[in-house]
């Protein structure tokens, strides 16, 4: 078909078809907005990303984190014993073990809320020796220039600001050398969490934001004036340098330095819920690398960001206006090659053309939008649209030939059974 054609059948659509269009692709966009942060869209949009960071020719690999977990063999049947709060006693003897590494700087990935969020009491009492005595681990690795990280717990108010809630360590005098960052990850865990501004006032660091900020900040102030949590390279689990806590016990003292000696070390949990190796992982998530464990996604943060692996999105109308000219591209594609298999087969490929313009704007300009919901409508609409293009020719055809559709009776041939008249 000539293009003076192909134009001349977008023409012939007539406006009304196009504001429809336009305002169902404007509709899927603020739809995708809201429904950014469900499961099924999420990992609909985890899959395209993963596709982008397998075809990254500069793939993000760790080399300035390392993990030491808490495993099956030693939550269920060590030390922990399976109990919830993790004992602090143990997470004090493991935290001097993995000092022993000379690592520079070492988070704790656990839950170390008080039992009530306003700290009436800080602690229950059974438990406070525990904490005191994992509160002079972190001292001792202070004073050996460790830097420490602990996690905070925090909520939200009415007007969305962080509100710190209490913690086990409220009310100790802490050495410097120890800072805090809140492990809340983002709605969309692509998206790394930097700082949320405060309900008291100031800022609270996330937690991987807190274990960079003391060794390198210098993403951190270029994304200090980021309206949007940037988005993160992800890694896929089995890359990460792991010991096992389990293991980390049989190691001398030179193959623990050997693997953690300069490292950012983040501590944390991946044992199974429901017992020993049965069930899901605890404080699992879904992300572009699958289902991790939270140390995992923290690792990658910190790596993402000391190595400037991270995405900035799109300024918000930016990125509307682009998914709405996009999401027009493709509806005219559709419609310029009537016939149901031309416009599957233009659908698809212009769908492609557009992840594939997505693909360069994330190598090249560091830049990445979401445009899943709007193609969707727009191809739903299109093709809802035929429908009803082809049940308005069936009805003009039947007004124009009724004979066709009216039971004709030749007296000629009324059946055995008929009289003669």
């Amino acid at each position: 078909m000539p293009i003076s054609q192909r134009f001349s059948a977008l023409t012939a659509k007539g406006w009304l078809y196009w504001v429809v269009a336009a305002g169902l692709i404007a509709l899927g966009i603020y739809g995708e907005e809201k429904l950014s942060g469900q499961p099924v869209v999420l990992a609909t949009e985890y899959r395209i990303y993963r596709v982008y960071r397998d075809l990254d020719p500069l793939p993000l690999y760790p080399t300035r984190t390392a993990l030491v977990l808490i495993d099956d063999d030693e939550y269920w049947t060590g030390e922990p014993a399976r109990r919830v709060p993790i004992n602090r006693r143990y997470l004090a003897r493991l935290l001097r073990r993995v000092v022993v590494g000379n690592p520079l700087v070492i988070g704790l990935d656990f839950d170390l809320r008080s039992p009530t969020v306003n700290g009436k009491p800080v602690d229950n009492e059974p438990y406070a020796p525990e904490t005191r005595e994992l509160l002079k681990a972190v001292g001792e690795a202070v004073a050996r220039r460790k830097v420490v990280v602990l996690p905070d717990t925090i909520g939200l108010d009415a007007a969305g600001r962080a509100v710190r809630l209490s913690a086990v360590y409220d009310g100790v005098q802490l050495s410097q050398g120890v800072r805090h960052g809140f492990i809340m990850p983002a709605p969309d865990i692509r998206r790394i969490p930097l700082s949320l501004p405060a309900a008291g006032g100031g800022w609270l660091d996330s937690f991987a934001a807190a274990m960079v900020r003391a060794v390198d900040d210098r993403s951190l102030r270029y994304l200090g004036g980021a309206s949007a949590f940037p988005y993160s390279t992800f890694i896929r689990t089995k890359l990460f340098p792991t010991i096992l806590a389990h293991d980390l016990w049989k190691m001398g003292d030179a193959e623990l330095e050997s693997r953690l000696a300069g490292k950012m070390v983040i501590v944390g949990a991946a044992w199974h819920r429901s017992a020993y190796k049965y069930g899901e992982y605890i404080d699992l998530h879904a992300s572009p690398a699958g289902r991790v464990v939270g140390a995992n996604i923290l690792a990658t943060y910190v790596e993402a960001l000391l190595n400037w692996h991270f995405l900035k999105p799109l300024n918000v109308w930016v990125a509307r206006l682009i998914e709405l000219l996009l999401a027009l591209v493709l509806a005219a594609g559709i419609v310029a090659f009537p016939g149901r298999l031309p416009g599957a087969i233009a659908a698809v490929t212009i769908s492609l053309l557009i992840l594939f313009v997505n693909y360069i704007s994330y190598l090249n300009f560091g830049r990445f939008f979401d445009i899943f919901l709007p193609l969707v409508i727009v191809v739903a609409h299109a093709f809802v649209e035929r429908g009803r293009e082809l049940v308005r020719d069936a009805h003009a055809y039947r007004r124009l030939h009724p004979l066709a559709f009216r039971e004709v009776t030749n007296p000629c041939h009324q059946g055995p059974d008929a009289s003669p008249s």
